[in-house]
């Protein structure tokens, strides 16, 4: 898949060029926590605009792709949802609830995969987010959203796979899909982790794979869905063309 998390038409049109639009099956936009929620249940304008802008380019590929979310945290963060570097759970969770209901009612883009934080590990103190909190959140996304039923919850998702474990273990309960990056940890680990959601029965996610380094290593052991960040080789797209090959 590509990504629009980081918004730029020149990364999918790079994608869309060596990977072919067959080859495309998911992508990858972000909610904004920049605005509080109007009336504690609706997005902003604001906010709107830019998730609009997201889904409108992937709709150059095709207006029924698939897609995940993904926060957004450099775009800032605002006190409705985080104070004292702590998130407010249940405004975190609907807001990810809202975006999803703006998506359901204005794209024909199914969302399939939310991840309530990303690199906790990193930016926690942006997101407020703990791995207690990201088990909470994930806990009120299954339990009180109807609308998410279909939706797989995404766990862990650390900028590290050394953290991958500890972030996704506690609620493994309510995560469907278990997500790392590897911009740092080793390889063992990274091999380690997909190994452990093969054997839970969970589907291995990559939502920033940065080099075919990541996406060979992670379908050889677990990792079925994976998303490239950015896009800037040929060689990414050649692997996506032979992987597919019988």
């Amino acid at each position: 898949g590509l990504d629009q998390a980081w918004i730029s038409e020149q990364n999918m049109r790079k994608g869309i060029n060596h990977m072919g639009k067959e080859n495309v099956g998911i992508g990858r936009i972000a909610f904004r926590f920049t605005d509080p929620l109007v009336n504690d249940s609706a997005l902003s304008s604001s906010v709107i605009s830019v998730l609009r802008q997201r889904c409108n380019l992937f709709n150059k590929i095709d207006r029924q792709l698939h897609l995940t979310l993904t926060a957004d945290q450099e775009a800032g963060t605002n006190e409705y949802y985080v104070v004292n570097k702590v998130a407010k759970n249940a405004q975190w969770a609907a807001m990810i609830n809202s975006h999803v209901h703006w998506i359901q009612q204005n794209t024909q883009h199914p969302v399939v995969g939310i991840s309530p934080f990303n690199e906790g590990d990193y930016w926690s103190v942006e997101e407020g987010a703990t791995v207690d909190k990201q088990v909470q959140v994930a806990r009120l996304l299954r339990e009180n959203y109807p609308r998410l039923d279909s939706t797989a919850i995404v766990g862990a998702n650390t900028l590290n796979d050394d953290k991958a474990m500890e972030w996704y273990t506690p609620g493994k309960q309510y995560f469907d899909w278990g997500n790392t990056h590897q911009l740092a940890g080793s390889f063992d680990n990274f091999v380690k982790f997909y190994q452990q959601l093969q054997q839970d029965g969970k589907v291995g996610y990559a939502d920033e794979m940065h080099n075919v380094g990541e996406a060979m290593i992670g379908l050889e052991y677990g990792m079925t869905v994976g998303i490239w960040w950015g896009f800037d080789s040929r060689a990414r797209g050649e692997f996506c063309d032979i992987s597919r090959q019988d």
